[in-house]
């Protein structure tokens, strides 16, 4: 993890030190605080296919914006290009290497309540925007090294 300014990245590597080649998925758990969810904006998903796994359905994102009002679980597939996560008077441009996909999280309420760690109304001060490798798994022949990471700029 590297902090600096208004820059955070933080950095996941894997070494395969087997002898066979290694087959994985990963995501980093980037839980951002939100002031109010409802009022947050997700740019940058326009056109990407997602599986939202509440419905356990696929679709093709058609919004310029995504607004959390409900539970939300959905994978981003190929979703390469940065996102700007919006808020009244601040924004958080976030981006990756290495890492295709983008899950989206929010619990809302009756999941919250289920979640011994989080308060009731939790879900309305947070949600997950995950650099994430779930739609092609990281292939890493033995010896071999692998790195991802996220970018979170404040502007």
């Amino acid at each position: 993890m590297l902090v600096a300014g208004k820059r955070l990245d933080v950095e996941f590597g894997v070494r395969n030190s087997g002898e066979e080649t290694l087959r994985f998925t990963c995501a980093l758990h980037t839980y951002l605080r939100m002031r109010e969810v409802e009022e947050a904006r997700l740019e940058g998903l326009r056109g990407l296919r997602y599986l939202d796994t509440t419905k356990g359905l696929e679709h093709d994102e058609t919004g310029t914006e995504l607004v959390i009002e409900a539970e939300t679980d959905r994978i981003y597939f190929n979703a390469t290009r940065p996102l700007l996560l919006s808020e009244p008077h601040r924004s958080l441009g976030i981006s990756s290497e290495g890492l295709a996909d983008v899950v989206v999280w929010n619990p809302w309420e009756q999941l919250t309540a289920a979640l011994p760690d989080m308060p009731a109304n939790g879900f309305r001060h947070m949600l997950c925007v995950e650099a994430a490798a779930i739609g092609t798994p990281i292939e890493l022949a033995a010896g071999a090294e692998w790195w991802g990471r996220q970018s979170l700029v404040a502007l």
